[in-house]
């Protein structure tokens, strides 16, 4: 409902993130807004019927910008302390994505740290260690994505419209995920 993304966009907000805002009273935005969707750092809050039958075409390089992000972020844990960030990649392509955008931060030769891939059943994961990792107190693992990312609020009572959310990410052979 109108009213329940209202207070989504208000929660967001207060932590300091600017959403859009998608929804019946502003749908005359609708094209500049699902453009918006798809840029590096978009939210868009949306009621389960807003934006139906178009597509999110998500920003050339989104997924490099992405990965550079968390490259960058591991390179921060690393310099506070941290002695192992393992990074869990959905699939082995978005792993090659993260380790190419790592050797371009030069973590390795930045911090000294290693880098390592292991292929799991469910994806790959990358594990960046600190030099001496015994010295460090802390071993962190995050989620890596790629592309869009859905989060569903609550379900709206109809399947099929709850499908077509979901399916809003990883379309046309990009990487996505949902939730």
């Amino acid at each position: 409902s109108i009213e329940e993304c209202d207070a989504i966009s208000r929660q967001l907000r207060r932590d300091g993130i600017e959403p859009n805002l998608l929804n019946a009273a502003n749908d005359l935005d609708e094209d500049r807004i699902i453009k918006e969707a798809g840029l590096f750092g978009a939210v868009t809050v949306a009621t389960d019927m807003a934006g139906r039958g178009t597509d999110i075409i998500l920003e050339a390089g989104l997924d490099r910008r992405i990965a550079d992000r968390y490259a960058i972020l591991v390179g921060e844990l690393l310099a506070e302390g941290v002695g192992a960030v393992t990074l869990k990649c959905p699939a082995k392509e978005a792993a090659q994505i993260l380790l190419a955008a790592i050797d371009a931060t030069g973590l390795r030769d930045w911090l000294g740290c290693s880098v390592a891939a292991a292929d799991r059943g469910d994806g790959t994961e990358v594990i960046v260690s600190a030099k001496d990792v015994a010295a460090h107190a802390a071993a962190i693992s995050l989620d890596f994505g790629l592309g869009l990312y859905v989060i569903g609020a609550r379900t709206s009572g109809n399947a099929r419209v709850d499908h077509q959310l979901m399916g809003r990410s990883g379309r046309q052979g990009d990487f996505g995920a949902s939730r």
